[in-house]
Order: C-alpha cells, then sequence, then structure tokens
C-alpha cells in the first residue's frame, strides 16, 4: 500500500450583526472573529465601567475600564482593514473611542 495523505479544508464562515444598525455581515476570515470578539470585549468593558462606583477617591476602575474599552477600539481601527460593517469602520470606531475617553475623563474627574 502506498502512503496516503488526505487534505481537508476547513472553512470557516462568521456571521454576525452590525451592533449599530442591525444588518447581518457574512466573511469567510479569522480577522473579521478577532475584530468581532474585541468590539464585543470593548463593549464589556465599557458596561463594568459604567457600573463602577465613582465616589471614593480610591476607585479608578471606572477608569481604567473605560481606558480599556477605548483602547481596545482603537486596537480594531488600527490593525482592521476593509470592515464590511458599520460599527467596524474607522470613523465609527474613532467616535466611540473618544466617546469613551470622554467617560474616562469624567469618571476620574468625580472622583474629587
Amino acid at each position: 500500500m502506498g502512503n496516503v495523505q488526505i487534505f481537508k479544508t476547513m472553512v470557516l464562515i462568521v456571521f454576525r450583526y452590525d451592533a449599530l444598525t442591525g444588518v447581518p455581515s457574512i466573511q469567510r476570515t479569522v480577522a473579521f472573529e478577532k475584530a468581532s470578539v474585541l468590539f464585543n470585549l470593548a463593549a464589556l468593558y465599557s458596561q463594568i465601567g459604567s457600573r463602577q462606583d465613582r465616589g471614593e477617591a480610591e476607585s479608578d476602575g471606572a477608569v481604567d475600564n473605560f481606558l480599556r474599552a477605548a483602547g481596545t477600539l482603537r486596537y480594531i481601527g488600527e490593525h482592521f482593514t476593509h470592515p464590511p460593517s458599520f460599527d467596524l469602520d474607522p470613523h465609527t470606531l474613532d467616535a466611540l473611542t473618544a466617546m469613551f475617553l470622554v467617560c474616562e475623563t469624567k469618571s476620574y474627574h468625580s472622583k474629587f
């Protein structure tokens, strides 16, 4: 018997809904899945930051989480090109990043 090699190809299909418009997007790249997961992570950071207690001077949880959300969105904007959905568009990511930085600044100043 001969040596038989079987190569199976795996196709990845990423299906997600745009976070802002609700329009479905389908891609076949791992990069799109990575950007989607990172976008959801930024949303999670912003939710955690918005629920932190801002009254105590030593509490930096809100500031930290809003900075993490902004940094995650900035990373997506710098490393993910040609987005198929509106929520991953560089202009949208820049606007959301600016909004999270404003939230971080407000959280920082509300401690004093």
